[in-house]
């Protein structure tokens, strides 16, 4: 029996964005972890196979992401594709700390993502001026145009405004109901001839796939002080954080003692 019956039909999917963070000793913290919760997991890595893992892992070598996770985006797809019936997936960083307690609240039919980390709710002709650079802006606009009109009026659930994109958020926590594995597919396909790092593509594929029909995790990014190890369970846990990231355990080995 399952620990908790929910997470037994669900696909997890684990996305290492480097193929250095593949450490065998992290590796095996975390599968062992996570194996307690989900029958199903599969994880992507840019690189083959590591061989400490036996033929029971499934592995995808996910080339998209040689630049450190920008086209993550293609792993995740990648996953849907290759394990294309499952009831859900949830599509999550290795370096991600997660609560999965509190995940159990969440409505299992719906796509589950994060809040944007800004609110830039952007007119197209403005948004050069903001976090990305002018290349960027240019596939956006191509991005937009190529789309269809549902999927257009599906954004425009989200903004309230033809012209208005939400973009902008984190891509690496993302859940899929089974249902929508199809649409995703299409969508991100569509998404990926335009080059655009995944914080971008990721809000805007979700948005035009199911508008305002989402859920936001409570997602934590710490910065600063709250990188220091002491300082980051506290920090998660006063703020109720489903999850907390960046959690870098295959590289800090206080980290790894804490969490045995």
């Amino acid at each position: 029996p399952w620990l908790f019956e929910e997470f037994s039909k669900i696909r997890l999917c684990v996305q290492y964005n480097t193929y250095d963070s593949v450490k065998e000793l992290s590796f095996r913290y975390l599968h062992n972890r996570y194996s307690k919760l989900f029958p199903r997991i599969s994880y992507t890595a840019p690189g083959t196979k590591p061989i400490f893992m036996d033929d029971s892992i499934d592995y995808i070598n996910c080339n998209d992401t040689s630049k450190r996770g920008i086209y993550q985006h293609a792993c995740l797809m990648s996953h849907l594709e290759r394990f294309p019936e499952e009831e859900g997936y949830l599509y999550i960083a290795d370096d991600s700390l997660v609560d999965f307690t509190r995940l159990l609240k969440y409505p299992y039919d719906k796509v589950w993502t994060t809040k944007p980390v800004t609110h830039n709710i952007t007119f197209f002709r403005n948004f050069e001026r903001d976090w990305v650079n002018l290349k960027y802006y240019e596939e956006l606009v191509a991005y937009h145009k190529a789309m269809t009109k549902p999927e257009k009026g599906k954004i425009v659930e989200i903004t309230g405004h033809e012209q208005l994109l939400r973009v902008r958020a984190l891509a690496d926590f993302i859940y899929i109901p089974g249902h929508l594995q199809a649409s995703f597919v299409q969508a991100i396909k569509k998404s990926l001839k335009y080059e655009l790092h995944c914080e971008l593509a990721m809000p805007m594929v979700i948005d035009s796939v199911v508008g305002k029909q989402q859920v936001y995790f409570n997602g934590c990014k710490f910065r600063g002080k709250h990188r220091i190890w002491e300082n980051l369970l506290s920090a998660g846990l006063s703020a109720k954080c489903d999850y907390i990231h960046p959690f870098k355990l295959a590289t800090n080995e206080k980290q790894k003692s804490v969490w045995n």
